[in-house]
């Protein structure tokens, strides 16, 4: 089920990315010097739906499953609670999901 790009993007600064303000689309969030997340909402208008295949990698580079990226989404689950898995998944400092 596609998510709507709109909450997305409101979930994504209210659980502490940071918009690059050289991307207009492109959300950072640092997580304990354990790992840098980069993640791109793609832009197709104010107004859209994002299909699972891009929030699956979007997911993916938040250091997520799709099903927990869609909890971040619908605020089920907490920034605390999305900081501490990417500290224990990314415990060597590299996202599991991307590989970095």
């Amino acid at each position: 089920m596609p998510l709507d790009a709109r909450e997305i993007r409101k979930a994504l600064l209210a659980k502490g990315m940071v918009q690059d303000p050289n991307h207009h689309e492109m959300f950072r969030k640092d997580v304990d010097g354990v790992a840098t997340l980069v993640t791109r909402l793609s832009w197709a208008g104010k107004k859209h739906q994002v299909p699972d295949h891009l929030a699956s990698s979007m997911a993916a580079q938040a250091c997520l499953q799709l099903a927990e990226f869609k909890r971040l989404v619908s605020c089920e689950l907490t920034e605390g609670r999305w900081d501490a898995l990417v500290r224990e998944r990314c415990a060597d400092g590299n996202n599991p999901f991307t590989r970095r």
